[in-house]
């Protein structure tokens, strides 16, 4: 080989090590004053599992994925750690010369630009034939804003800073001021995949006795002021902040997400009740009319921009999604009281999301999804249950470039009624791949279900005993003249029901049907004539603001006598051939609580009582009882509770108790045969007050197997009670003035049917 070609070889040698150098000199290493354990091997089972030796120590409060690089936590104490290096690379704590109380601190995760390529070209030119070394991948960078006030020694004022302070050992002043009535806040931050830093803060400063304030973006060395409205973008108090626990997630929560879509950088944010997207230049473009709590943008690898949030007024996690930011469609994710805490990361071939939930088991727990070309690809899973009563806990989400996913959580199990912090222990998991998160082991059986996930179909047996008691008020001797007035008696006694029932739920539709038949009726002459129960439901989730819309029909057939003896009236025995109908159409919001109309009938042997007034008087006097087959129709407004239709919506087990009561109140239209009093006043159709109650309290087990391909069983056993009281017999008023013969009859009735019952059956 020539000589000339060998130097050429060793010039290419000693300066490729050069240009690492060069490219990584302006980065200070990271400090290591503090360290935890390497993470340790990700298991190749798809199992979620606590990791032997938790990544860092401490509690986090986010994860930041920077974009092909690695996953950081940002802790509780101010610090930022690489969670597989266990290095702090970012410590926004107060230092110890300074008298300094640290406020909100918000962190994003990226790189370095791309150092320029100098050396490069002009080595390879010496050699023909030789490519240029690779460039190394440009290092990581964690840049956070840090608000904090600096107490003032002696007659010195209090000053209000903002500092930028950068995993390469840059802390920089951004606004500061130490008027009375300043203000410094962050609202958000964010590094886009070049390495370009944007960022925005307010500042509210007092001039003539008013505040106002100024919000800024700084994207480079150009800093504009926008307009927004203040409304939820300022926390009271999050300029300053406070040592010690209880520290609120709001303090490291961006106010102002920030995202590059199309080239152009975006503000998510809210206004007032509702969430916006816009360029720092645009009108704002509202993404969703109601949203609370956390939310998150992410940009996915399909080029959609996705805003996780929670929707208030359905109780639901929903997402938002756009292709340029301008043009949004709304889609919900998962049912009822789910997505109060939620997290959300970008991986590879889609963005994960993972959020609270009730569904799934009596306490609720974890559940999972991913969003792929602007949807909802499938079901969520499960991936974490929690036991009921106690807290669901805030999950975190972290993918990083090369797809290992961090899952981690307060794990809150015990913690209740116990010391304070007893029991909480943090909950790290890692897998391979994000893919694997909707594989773990708290998925694995709601995976196994498939589609049967989404619907099922219940049919069962049971048995009824069933006791029904009547009663009826009487006048008193001096409502009645002196006439003495006994209650009549009733003859309905005990019967048993056998029943046989079939519910099915498929998606967000409920529907249910039941007949119990009689075959023990003390009242009844037959088998073919006793007590008879048919019953039918349907319900649909979320179909006005945010509620639960359900119809309900019962009717009844129930037999038995009814014997008064009057002293003044008609007395005698009448048979009880009573249909018994009750409808109710109720919605029920997010807190399982109940409202709506409920309309009953029935036709029972009731006393009517009567009163007259003749045409000289203006004055009532008791003209007798008399015993009629009344028939009433009662409307009511009622309110109730009921977590029955709550625990519908898991669908693959519940084991936990059952309560669902119901309190009406509203009026009573009745009539009977025309009665005919001696002071020759006609009676034929009157209306009175009507009060109602239900309860029913109960277990249910509720169990279906993903290896039986979604077979299940259920055993219900529950006592119900049902109260009805219609009219009062007082007598009547004086008139105001005489008007020809008045008569005016009162009726008073109190039942009460009550009676457990054990439903099995199967599930399929």
């Amino acid at each position: 080989m020539p000589l000339r070609c060998r130097l050429a070889l060793l010039s290419v040698a000693l300066c490729a090590p050069l240009v690492a150098r060069t490219v990584w000199a302006d980065v200070p290493a990271p400090s290591t004053a503090r360290a935890a354990p390497a993470a340790p091997a990700v298991s190749a089972a798809p199992t979620a599992r606590m990791t032997s030796a938790p990544p860092v120590r401490g509690e986090p409060l986010r994860l930041l994925s920077a974009a092909g690089g690695a996953v950081y936590a940002q802790l509780a104490d101010k610090t930022v750690v690489g969670l597989s290096s266990g290095e702090v690379v970012v410590d926004a704590r107060a230092r110890s010369e300074a008298r300094t109380v640290v406020g909100r601190v918000l962190c994003a995760a990226g790189t370095h630009p791309p150092a320029p390529r100098a050396l490069a070209p002009v080595v390879a030119a010496a050699v023909p034939g030789l490519s240029p070394p690779p460039p190394p991948p440009p290092p990581p960078r964690i840049v956070c804003l840090r608000a904090a006030t600096v107490g003032g020694a002696g007659d010195e004022p209090t000053r209000r800073t903002l500092m930028l302070l950068d995993s390469a050992g840059v802390r920089r002043e951004v606004a500061s001021g130490s008027e009375e009535g300043y203000r410094v806040v962050p609202l958000g931050i964010h590094l886009d995949a070049q390495g370009k830093l944007r960022f925005a803060y307010a500042e509210t400063g007092v001039a003539e006795g008013q505040a106002a304030t100024r919000f800024h973006v700084v994207e480079g060395s150009q800093r504009r002021e926008i307009a927004l409205t203040p409304e939820g973008l300022l926390p009271e108090g999050s300029e300053e902040g406070a040592e010690g626990e209880g520290r609120a997630e709001g303090e490291v929560e961006p106010v102002i997400q920030m995202v590059e879509l199309g080239g152009q950088a975006w503000l998510v944010h809210r206004e007032g009740s509702a969430l916006v997207a816009r360029p720092p230049d645009e009108e704002p473009v509202e993404v969703a009319s109601s949203a609370s709590g956390a939310f998150r943008a992410v940009v996915g690898p399909d080029g959609w921009l996705y805003v996780v949030h929670h929707d208030p007024a359905s109780g639901t996690a929903r997402v938002s999604s756009s292709r340029d930011g301008r043009a949004w469609s709304l889609a919900t994710i998962d049912g009822r009281e789910s997505g109060e805490a939620l997290d959300a990361a970008a991986g590879s071939d889609a963005v994960y999301v993972v959020f609270s939930s009730t569904r799934g088991s009596p306490g609720g727990g974890l559940r999972a999804a991913t969003l792929r070309e602007g949807r909802v690809e499938e079901a969520p899973i499960t991936v974490h249950r929690v036991r009921e009563g106690e807290d669901l806990p805030r999950p975190l989400l972290g993918i990083d470039g090369k797809g290992f996913t961090w899952l981690t959580y307060r794990d809150l199990a015990g913690a209740k009624g116990g010391a304070k912090g007893e029991a909480k222990k943090q909950v790290w998991s890692r897998f391979g791949r994000p893919e694997e998160l909707l594989g773990s082991a708290g998925a694995a059986e709601e995976r196994g279900m498939g589609g049967r996930g989404s619907y099922f179909l219940l049919t069962g047996a049971g048995a009824l005993p069933t006791f029904w008691h009547l009663a009826s008020l009487t006048p008193s001797l001096e409502g009645a003249d002196g006439v003495l007035v006994e209650s009549p008696e009733t003859n309905v006694g005990f019967s048993l029901l056998l029943s046989a029932n079939v519910e099915a739920r498929w998606r967000s539709v409920n529907f249910g049907l039941s007949y119990a038949q009689g075959i023990v009726d003390e009242a009844a002459e037959s088998i073919e004539d006793a007590a008879g129960v048919l019953s039918g439901f349907v319900q649909a989730d979320d179909v006005l603001w945010g509620h639960d819309l359900r119809l309900s029909v019962l009717w009844g057939r129930y037999r038995g006598s009814t014997t008064a003896f009057v002293a003044s009236g008609e007395g005698g025995e009448m048979e009880i051939r009573s249909s018994y109908i009750d409808t109710q159409l109720l919605a029920r919001n997010r807190w399982n609580i109940k409202y709506g109309l409920g309309y009953t009938h029935l036709n029972l042997p009731t006393l009517v009582h009567t009163w007259t007034s003749t045409k000289a008087s203006v004055e009532y006097g008791f003209s007798g009882s008399f015993l009629r087959d009344v028939s009433f129709n009662n409307l009511a407004l009622v309110l109730g509770y009921a977590n029955v239709d709550h625990a519908a919506g898991y669908t693959s087990r519940y084991n936990g108790p059952l309560v669902d009561g119901l309190l009406g109140g509203g009026v009573a239209f009745y009539g009977h045969e025309p009665i005919t009093t001696d002071g020759g006043g006609t009676l034929e159709n009157e209306v009175t007050f009507h009060l109602r109650g239900n309860v029913m309290v109960g277990w249910l087990y509720f169990r279906r197997w993903a290896s039986l391909g979604g077979f299940g069983l259920y055993v219900r056993p529950s006592y119900t009670a049902e109260v009805g009281f219609t009219g009062l017999p007082t007598e009547p008023s004086a008139r105001d003035e005489s008007k020809g013969i008045d008569t005016q009859g009162e009726v008073s009735l109190l039942w009460v049917r009550h009676g457990p019952s054990l439903d099995v059956g199967a599930v399929w």
